[in-house]
């Protein structure tokens, strides 16, 4: 893990609090919502029960909500838009139900 002090993981921490604390107020699109339940999915066996990024270091229920990964996409790419989300959904058959939305 590099959890180094950068003005890059201290610019990521702040926005992915932000936007974590942004949604409780201004709810995102269902397609941004099962992208960040799926990061969280796919972090389930480490991160999440670590409270700790194993690639940066951050709180991963806060990380998953910006744009670019911190994983260079070992685990999962960026965000997607509606389209492309729909797409990779069904190109990897991901349902909603798999991923607790």
């Amino acid at each position: 893990m590099s959890s180094s002090v950068t003005p890059k993981n201290v610019r990521d921490y702040i926005v992915g609090n932000f936007r974590y604390f942004k949604e409780k107020v201004y709810p995102s699109p269902p397609y941004i919502k099962e992208q960040i339940a799926y990061r969280l999915f796919l972090c389930k066996d480490d991160c999440v029960p670590n409270r700790s990024c194993k690639y940066c270091g951050c709180p991963p229920k806060k990380k998953v909500w910006l744009k670019d990964s911190c994983n260079k996409n070992e685990r999962f790419g960026p965000l997607l838009d509606k389209e492309e989300w729909t797409k990779f959904k069904k190109e990897n058959n991901i349902t909603s139900a798999q991923i607790q939305i």
